[in-house]
């Protein structure tokens, strides 16, 4: 494993006590003070020895302590090589904090790790929902579920089993879109969304599996 790959199995792997990182402790600890250590452990469902663990992997991919859309999309590149990771990464970067000149912080994406690794049900349905909706506009449309699936198996590449045509795209975006579409008006409502999510078991079943953005 090399380059992201290591790194991204750092910060999969729960971000696992590392025996022989000194080095990256101290220069966690330079960078980041004791009080915003403290506040990344209370911000997140993980512990200081993990936090400092998932640092280890960040700093590799940041510039400084933030991160930048090409950075994620590097991160994504070097991880998903069977597929094309772009507007996939994407997606993910618009779901982070992020500051005005557009870098992700080490805090906000430790707090998003946190919900995708160790959250509950309710935590990672509001982290979905802003895949389809990053602006909180409270509604999204038709073609946004479709780039949404679209960037999806992108992803996956060849790994994808069937590889779905476009017509089998869009019988897939119309299926799902009357799915939560309740009151049939041509867009689907926040509110919806998250009803429909909580009550079909197998959507339920699905987001409890969630763990990572990253791969196994």
């Amino acid at each position: 494993m090399s380059g992201i790959r290591r790194r991204a199995a750092l910060i999969h792997d729960g971000c696992k006590p590392l025996s022989n990182s000194s080095l990256d402790l101290m220069t966690f600890l330079n960078t980041y003070q004791p009080a915003s250590v403290s506040k990344a452990v209370s911000e997140t469902h993980f512990s200081r020895k993990e936090i400092c663990s998932i640092y280890r992997g960040f700093k590799a991919s940041a510039l400084k302590s933030s991160m930048t859309r090409d950075g994620i999309r590097k991160m994504f590149a070097e991880m998903f090589p069977q597929g094309d990771s772009e507007h996939y990464a994407d997606l993910v970067f618009a779901t982070f904090q992020k500051s005005p000149s557009g870098f992700v912080s080490f805090l906000d994406f430790v707090k998003c790790l946190s919900v995708l690794c160790r959250g509950d049900i309710e935590e990672k349905l509001q982290w979905i929902y802003r895949l389809y909706d990053p602006d909180d506009s409270g509604k999204i449309t038709w073609h946004r579920i479709f780039y949404v699936l679209q960037a999806i198996d992108d992803l996956v590449g060849l790994k994808a089993k069937p590889k779905y045509s476009l017509h089998e795209q869009t019988e897939r975006t119309n299926q799902i879109f009357e799915k939560f579409d309740r009151n049939g008006n041509g867009v689907i409502v926040k509110d919806d969304f998250m009803d429909v999510c909580r009550n079909d078991p197998k959507i339920r079943e699905s987001i409890k599996e969630l763990n990572t953005i990253f791969p196994t």
